[in-house]
């Protein structure tokens, strides 16, 4: 795990901090056709793979880094005794190492990438920390320039002997991340330098590093002894190259991440940086909201608060002061009269809030009197190059400016003037960072910088150095804490931060939670809360609740940031913001042949922290990258696989166009926890496979392939996808019970080889050229072989024919496509003509290896429509197949309707409003069965299988619908004497019926339906009256009718009664033998939908008993005209 530098390994631990360590679990599997096969390279010490490439015969090439005593070079390779690179060979189907080679000096060193010609030559880079790193005698550079320095060996394919090796490099640190080679020989590299002196091969084709380190884009002849052209990429933030590709034409394309936003945009998907340099916490710095309105691209430095008007926030950034007046949620440019954008430090008037101060790089300090709007120099004897201003709480005339030439700056009038205060700072270092003010005893003043924290305590005449910590230290910050001015806290660059207790007079270390190596650029500490600090630092915002003693990193979404600023509400300790660096933004850039022009370029990424890892270049130059994204805005297509991000950390593939204008796909990909794409390939047939590591416990694992689910801190995961395809060809996680990484990945005819480095002891190696065992030491190089994905496979459909009948049936059909292989089920997919709208192939979501063609007809006219679907797998090898696709469409008839009947009478009379009918005739549906609502419904449906009924143009509320015969409930608003109904299906209207309409039509439900004899009833016990059980006279019973007409409270139509509150306006009588009843209960029937009546009623004393007495109802002054029965005892 030593290949990647110190800065690039802590950023990606950073990650890794988000998997957590989980138990064990057993060791790969494999799923039916398709095999992985693992196994450990190495010794007994640290063994890491980071490149892999294969030859033209399919022969794979690993490189990495080992101090494994054990893994010596072969015969006839080249064998630096000291070496830690190495680099092997092993025949294209793992069964055998061809040779090992080992390179390097007596320091560290490790290969980073690893490509191969079309000869089967290799070349390898790296870095290297030794001074004696063997170079060739014709080498462009022998010898090292300081810090750590690229190099650059060929490598015989034949034998792994050394061929030429040379450096690359300036007096600082050199990480180099990706290797290429064209037709010519010429090799191309990438990675990020922070040497100013970098070796360029133009004039002017370095830019200044004013945000840290650039991306180097160097290219060496063929021999290694020159150079092609060399480039440093830079911006106002960081730039770095992590993937590179020679093209066909002698261009060459980058791809990586940079947190500058002023990197040129020529033909670009995403034109500017997304990210923003300001961030908001409501919840005292558990999670944090960036403030990207207005702000997106701007790196903030320094901010304030109005503590009058706490809404009303400052922001210096490197594009000059922004200002937001709704609480950090919206930023406006706030810069006029500034002659310089470059703004380092804010201070605002706490008695005049309207009063603001900044200070700038270039041109001093400047000065508002209007809260922004306005700025004028405040710079009479102030040196322009100034780091930070302060002011006097009690007496806001008095400033304090900090400078890098000057030392400090003391003005007494408001910035009208200046003066050095600087007696007792070091005369020969009088570099002074940051100065704090003691709130209560302003006289007392605190200074960070070059060697000291130094104290004064006469308003700045004198300083005194105080032993912070290390005197030969530079101190980035100091404050005091303004809920207890004794206690003081102060950060350095190299041996952490200290706090003090006593004003000064005596220090200790931070160190419970709060790491020495962090860099803390500003402490704040306010009022509202006494004992909690927060700190900003270069990983991140630190907080304490204890002044300082133990320290904790409350939310996890900046730990990958550079936090430079905090301000804290005056009036709500819960609400904290912060500025810094930009969040990176994935970068492409496309270099003409010299390396000094940008043909085409793009950033990728939303408001997080977005980094392209892996690049592969497409047959049509199309260019595809892999890498993460934590952000919500991350963007993605229509259709994509995983289109929200599912974790903290996703990784992603997305493709470009190839003039890099257009994003064709993009998917996320990812689970709970920290997922990271670091290398991409693309197979035969386009598809692209993807390989990292991943530290979710519900990483989304497809194919039945592999462990599911995590089982150690992380695994390394293989996901194939194809850009013109959905949903995930395979997703599979390797690795065993430890951590377990992918950096590289290999696409074979067949499969995929993905490499990377383990410390699973617990997996079963079964590749035939490597050790089925764990070999020991930290860490092993894992490698593992993943074939059968390629079979001979077999359609089982080729041609399919649909029939729709335009008559009510259903206009739509769904048929399948499957394919029979060695490798069990092939995923696939489908390619419609695009002229074909009424024809779709779907991918079956419920099993795999089926497709699903489906066609519609909805809008199509009757006649007979033919075209071909081509059918593939994105699974390398296996052929596309046309399916051909017959769509027969007849013609259409309108529905025809004959009778309207009253639901319970069964006979054609007059309706009335919220009346059950049925409706007989033909074509209502053309497919035989009967269509119904959802069961769970709690109104009915006005439109059941494209078919509808209106009564006087209104809906009707619909029961069941088939062939014959439709059950509906007439809406309760109709009006008038008279009522038209008409059933439509699918566009086409019956011809009208029209039918009498009263204000009730009363009828009584029978048992058998017909409208006739045995009235459905239950008796006093709640059992069904019959003949043979009859209801006793003088007791309770139960009838069930419809017709009653308006109920109040008013019921919507369809509605589900779930009361019996709703009771019939019409008077409700019912007659038993010809004696009235008295009537307990008349309403709406509980449980059954609007329109059906209960009547709970006493059956007459009087009565005389009999198997079939009469029963009429009576509502509204009209009686129900069927012959009705009950039985009476």
């Amino acid at each position: 795990m030593r290949g990647l530098r110190t800065s690039e390994t802590n950023r990606r631990d950073r990650l890794r901090n988000h998997a957590e360590s989980l138990p064990g679990r057993t060791p790969l599997a494999s799923g039916t056709g398709v095999t992985m096969a693992p196994g450990y390279l190495g010794g007994t010490a640290i063994d890491d793979i980071y490149g892999m490439a294969k030859d033209a015969d399919g022969n794979l090439v690993v490189a990495g880094d080992s101090t494994s005593a054990e893994l010596k070079a072969t015969a006839g390779a080249v064998a630096h005794e000291r070496g830690d690179v190495f680099v092997q060979k092993l025949k294209a189907d793992g069964s055998a190492v061809l040779w090992t080679a080992r390179l390097g000096g007596t320091q560290l060193e490790s290969a980073t990438a690893v490509t191969v010609d079309a000869k089967g030559d290799v070349y390898v880079t790296g870095w290297t920390a030794s001074s004696d790193f063997p170079t060739s005698s014709n080498a462009f550079q022998r010898f090292g320039q300081g810090g750590d320095d690229a190099f650059v060996a060929k490598l015989s394919g034949k034998d792994g002997s050394l061929v030429y090796c040379t450096l690359l490099g300036g007096t600082k640190d050199e990480n180099p991340q990706a290797i290429s080679v064209d037709a010519a020989g010429i090799v191309a590299i990438t990675g990020h330098t922070d040497s100013t002196n970098f070796p360029t091969q133009a004039a002017g084709s370095r830019g200044a590093f004013s945000g840290g380190p650039g991306a180097m884009i160097a290219r060496l002849n063929a021999t290694g002894s020159a150079l092609v052209s060399s480039t440093v990429l830079t911006g106002n933030g960081w730039v770095k190259g992590f993937a590179i590709a020679s093209l066909a034409d002698g261009t060459f394309q980058l791809a990586g991440a940079s947190t500058a936003s002023d990197l040129p945009m020529v033909k670009s998907f995403q034109k500017s940086h997304q990210s923003a340099g300001v961030w908001h916490s409501g919840n005292a710095g558990r999670s944090w909201i960036p403030g990207a309105d207005g702000m997106r691209g701007v790196q903030g430095e320094s901010m304030v608060i109005d503590p009058s008007n706490p809404q009303m926030i400052y922001v210096a950034t490197k594009r000059g002061v922004y200002k937001s007046s709704d609480g950090g949620f919206t930023w406006k440019a706030a810069n006029s009269g500034l002659t310089s954008a470059a703004t380092q430090y804010l201070a605002v008037d706490p008695k005049t809030p309207t009063t603001l101060y900044v200070a700038t790089s270039t041109v001093g300090v400047f000065k508002s009197t209007d809260g922004g709007a306005n700025w004028s120099a405040a710079n009479s004897g102030l040196a322009k190059n100034a780091w930070q201003i302060t002011l006097d709480p009690q007496n806001p005339k008095t400033l304090y400016a900090t400078t890098s030439s000057s030392g400090i700056m003391k003005s007494t009038d408001g910035g009208d003037s200046w003066n050095n205060a600087n007696t007792g700072i070091d005369e020969y270092f009088p570099y002074i960072i940051q100065i704090s003010v003691d709130p209560q005893t302003p006289a007392n003043l605190y200074a960070a910088g070059y060697l000291s924290v130094y104290r004064s305590r006469d308003a700045g005449l004198t300083w005194t150095p105080l032993n912070a910590g290390p005197s030969d230290e530079i101190y980035t910050s100091v404050h005091v804490d303004e809920s207890n001015p004794s206690t003081i806290y102060a950060s350095s660059y190299f041996s952490g931060s200290y706090r003090s207790t006593d004003g000064g007079a005596s220090w200790q270390p931070m160190r419970s939670g709060l790491s020495p190596y962090l860099t803390v650029y500003e402490f704040r500490a306010g009022t509202n809360a006494p004992g909690v600090v927060y700190a900003a630092t270069d990983y991140g915002i630190y907080k304490s609740l204890n002044y300082g003693q133990t320290w904790t990193q409350p939310a996890a979404e900046l730990s990958n940031h550079y936090i430079y600023g905090l301000a804290l509400n005056p009036l709500d300790k819960n609400i904290v913001y912060s500025c810094g660096q930009l969040a990176p933004d994935g970068v492409v850039v496309h270099f003409d042949k010299d390396g000094q022009s940008i043909l085409q370029s793009t950033y990728l990424g939303g408001d997080g922290d977005d980094e392209i890892f892996g690049m592969a270049i497409g047959p049509d130059g199309s260019v595809h990258v892999t890498g993460f994204s934590e952000s919500p805005d991350f963007p993605t297509t229509p259709g994509a696989p995983q289109t929200v991000i599912a974790g903290e950390i996703d990784a992603f593939v997305a493709t470009f166009d190839n003039t890099l204008g257009t994003l064709p796909f993009s998917t996320l990909l990812g689970g709970d926890g920290a997922d990271i794409g670091m290398s991409l390939a693309i197979e035969p047939g386009g598809t692209l496979a993807a390989a990292g590591w991943t530290g979710s416990l519900q990483f989304p694992v497809t194919g039945g392939l592999g462990n599911a689910p995590l089982g150690g801190s992380t695994d390394m995961f293989l996901a194939r996808v194809s850009p013109t395809a959905p949903g995930f060809a395979l997703t599979t996680l390797l690795g065993g019970s430890g951590l377990d990484s992918a950096t590289a990945v290999v696409a074979t005819d067949s499969g995929a080889w993905v490499g990377g480095y383990t410390t699973s002891r617990d997996l079963t190696g079964t590749l035939a050229g490597a050790s089925a065992g764990y070999l020991g030491g930290a860490s092993d190089a894992l490698l593992v072989r993943v074939a059968g994905l390629s079979a001979d496979a077999a359609f089982q459909q080729t041609s399919l024919t649909f029939d729709i009948l335009l008559d009510g049936g259903p206009l739509t059909q769904e048929k399948t496509v499957t394919v029979t292989s060695a490798a069990g089920a092939l995923p696939l997919v489908g390619k419609v003509p695009a002229d074909a709208a009424w024809l779709k192939a779907v991918p079956n979501p419920q099993k795999a290896g089926e497709l699903l063609i489906r066609v519609d007809a909805t809008g199509l006219v009757a006649g007979e429509y033919k075209t071909a679907i081509e059918v593939s797998s994105p699974l390398a090898g296996v052929a596309t197949t046309p399916v051909a696709v017959t769509l027969r469409v007849k013609n259409a008839t309108p529905p025809v309707l004959t009778t309207v009947l009253h639901q319970a009478e069964r006979t054609a009379q007059a309706i009335a409003p919220g009346l059950p009918i049925l409706l007989q005739g033909d074509g209502f549906l053309f497919a035989s069965g009967k269509l119904t609502p959802d069961p769970a419904a709690e109104v009915l449906p006005t439109t059941l299988g494209r078919v509808s009924v209106t009564i006087n143009g209104t809906p009707a509320p619909l029961e069941s619908v088939e062939g014959t015969l439709i059950s509906a409930i007439t809406p309760f608003g109709l009006t008038g004497d008279r009522a038209t109904i008409v059933v439509t299906r699918d566009g086409l209207g019956s011809a009208p019926i029209d039918v009498a309409l009263t204000p009730t039509a009363p009828g009584l439900f029978t048992t058998d339906g017909s409208g006739q004899g045995q009235a459905r009833a239950e008796n006093e016990d709640g059992t069904t009256n019959t003949v043979d059980n009859a209801a006793e006279h003088g007791h309770p019973i139960i009838l069930h009718a419809t017709g009653a007409g308006i109920m109040t409270p008013a019921l919507a139509d369809g509605q589900l009664v779930t009361d019996a509150d709703h009771h019939p306006d019409a008077k409700v009588e019912v007659f038993i033998g010809g004696l009235p009843c008295d009537v307990y209960y008349s309403g709406a029937a509980p449980g059954r939908f609007a329109g059906y009546l209960d009547l709970n009623l006493k059956v007459p004393d009087e009565v005389t008993p009999g198997p079939a007495v009469p029963v009429v109802l009576r509502i509204g002054g009209k009686d129900s005209t069927q012959t009705v029965t009950i039985a009476v005892r």
